[in-house]
């Protein structure tokens, strides 16, 4: 049963169109064309493949008055693979559309031509999109992705520089991981150097890797980061120490957290045997939480964004407050649900 038309290609379908031979030089890529990397090798099996056949699929086109030139919308492959071969005339498609709004519209009407572009040059094309006055959901509808999607599309676009993306053209990257990346360029935004270091580090690190394991990496060297922001507050040169000591490996698998912490401890004289644990914000106040390792043996030392306490406790004297303030929530805690150390808090 043949598939039916999708509504972008119902309306493609409408758009007047006819069969034109165009001269070669006369011919052009269309701002709009997705198309940004030519992988040699596909350029030379298509190559191949034209001289094997003596035929090839016409271009698609739309005609600019004011330049006098053919732009093509698709098949920006085969004008290099044609030039290549010295063609002089070639078969064209023209759509009858007026700008470059119109042409991204015919580009986004089969969903096939998803499957013949890199993530990067579909995330360009989202940003294109935007700059065209599409709207996010109707970019998520023509592209078939969510809003969330786009969104993370354009500010992937938007934020990474372009020779970075350019150096993951061809990575099977998830758009979500590439979207992570961008944390980066938010907090060396003062730093270009250091930012352009670990967004290669870290997008060479993941180019293999699951969404999962790239959050991971993220989430544990920023939370090294904050702490050692915390520290250089009190102490700025044991605090470059301690930076110097991991930051070759930030932003990789290779990072260790816990031994991180670790040394981070004792730094700040606290005892190895305290135990680090998490508390929802939502349960307590700063004052309160406070109190609570006070009486515990132990130390408060920061908030994580709104989210949660982190403080340290000596593991007995919390097993015994633990069951004390379920039995009788104190002022300052209505009910308790602690979460225990994990590599998942703390975002």
């Amino acid at each position: 049963m043949k598939k039916p038309l999708t509504k972008e290609e119902v309306v493609a379908s409408r758009i007047e169109k006819k069969e034109i031979t165009v001269p070669i030089e006369k011919l052009e890529k269309a701002p709009e064309n997705p198309r940004k990397f030519y992988d040699k090798k596909e350029l030379k099996r298509l190559i191949e493949e034209i001289k094997r056949l003596g035929d090839y699929t016409p271009l698609e086109v739309r005609y600019d008055k004011e330049r006098d030139k053919y732009l093509v919308l698709r098949g920006s492959r085969r004008l290099k693979a044609l030039k290549e071969l010295g063609v002089k005339k070639v078969k064209c498609t023209l759509y009858e559309v007026p700008n470059e709004r119109a042409g991204i519209k015919i580009i986004a009407s089969k969903d096939t031509t998803r499957q013949d572009h890199t993530t990067i040059e579909w995330i360009l094309f989202a940003k294109r999109m935007k700059d065209n006055g599409f709207k996010e959901k109707e970019i998520a509808e023509r592209l078939q992705v969510s809003r969330q999607t786009v969104s993370e599309m354009i500010q992937v676009s938007e934020k990474l520089p372009n020779d970075i993306l350019e150096n993951v053209a061809y990575a099977t990257l998830p758009i979500r991981t590439l979207w992570l990346a961008t944390k980066i360029v938010d907090y060396f935004k003062d730093n270009k150097k250091k930012e352009k270091e670990y967004l290669t580090r870290f997008l060479d690190e993941v180019k293999d890797s699951a969404y999962q394991s790239a959050k991971r990496i993220i989430k544990n060297t920023f939370e090294a980061l904050r702490e050692l922001e915390r520290l250089k507050e009190k102490d700025e040169e044991k605090a470059t120490d301690l930076e110097a000591i991991y930051e070759d490996s930030f932003f990789t698998k290779r990072f260790n957290l816990d031994k991180f912490i670790d040394d981070l401890r004792e730094l700040e004289g606290l005892s190895p045997e305290l135990k680090r644990i998490f508390v929802p914000a939502s349960l307590c106040t700063e004052e309160g939480i406070r109190e609570i390792a006070k009486e515990c043996d132990g130390k408060y030392t920061r908030k994580i964004s709104i989210e949660y306490y982190i403080i340290y406790v000596n593991p007995v004297k919390w097993k015994e407050k633990k069951k004390e303030l379920e039995i009788e929530p104190s002022k300052y805690l209505e009910g308790i649900e602690i979460l225990e150390e994990s590599s998942d808090k703390g975002e």
